[in-house]
């Protein structure tokens, strides 16, 4: 299990998706849910991955279901959005990422190694297309492909949780005025993105 705590959701996370597993009926007992997601993790059972799982998150979660990455800047289901001196979105309305949409996000995230420097050669958008390919190709979203949308935001913050480093478009000095870009970068490379869509038959 190298490097496994990095690919690890919070204990947050961790209970809400056990919840949610229980409530849709696979588990009559919230500690039996928490026991098969942490074997899902390698883990033997709940006591197992307890101690590896992260106290918090490289961002701040809201109520709301949107993720808080400064004073005036949220990722919400559709990608980075700016907010205005009252908190109040300025482009759209808010859509929120619920937990469903990261546990799918993560099938293809998990497959990603990251490298030590960010890189410009692929953005949040065009891996959040790859992840749906990959979803309708190779997972069971093949019987159900319209189910395979994966929103940038979502991956942006699934990318989060695995241990990746983000940097905004509008942090390099030559995309000054692309302040309002929900593009974003990350430390990989886009020849494994390339090699990654070209698997075949790696089905879960």
């Amino acid at each position: 299990m190298n490097n496994l705590h990095e690919k690890l959701p919070t204990i947050t996370e961790f209970k809400d998706i056990a919840k949610k597993n229980k409530n849709s009926g696979l588990f009559t007992i919230l500690g039996h849910a928490q026991n098969a997601l942490a074997k899902e993790y390698g883990f033997n059972d709940y006591n197992a991955i307890k101690p590896h799982l992260k106290k918090e998150g490289v961002y701040n979660r809201l109520s709301n279901g949107v993720y808080k990455i400064s004073a005036n800047l949220i990722i919400d289901k559709y990608g980075i959005l700016p907010l205005n001196s009252k908190g109040e979105a300025i482009r759209r309305a808010i859509e929120p990422i619920e937990q469903e949409d990261i546990v799918k996000a993560q099938l293809y995230v998990r497959l990603l190694k990251p490298l030590k420097n960010i890189s410009r050669q692929t953005s949040s958008y065009r891996i959040k297309h790859q992840a749906e390919e990959y979803l309708r190709e190779h997972t069971t979203y093949k019987e159900n492909p319209g189910g395979a949308y994966v929103g940038n935001g979502v991956l942006i913050v699934t990318m989060l949780i695995n241990g990746f480093k983000m940097k905004l478009a509008s942090e390099y000095p030559e995309m000054q005025g692309y302040e309002y870009s929900s593009n974003t970068y990350f430390n990989i490379s886009s020849k494994q993105i390339r090699d990654i869509g070209n698997q075949k038959n790696n089905r879960f």
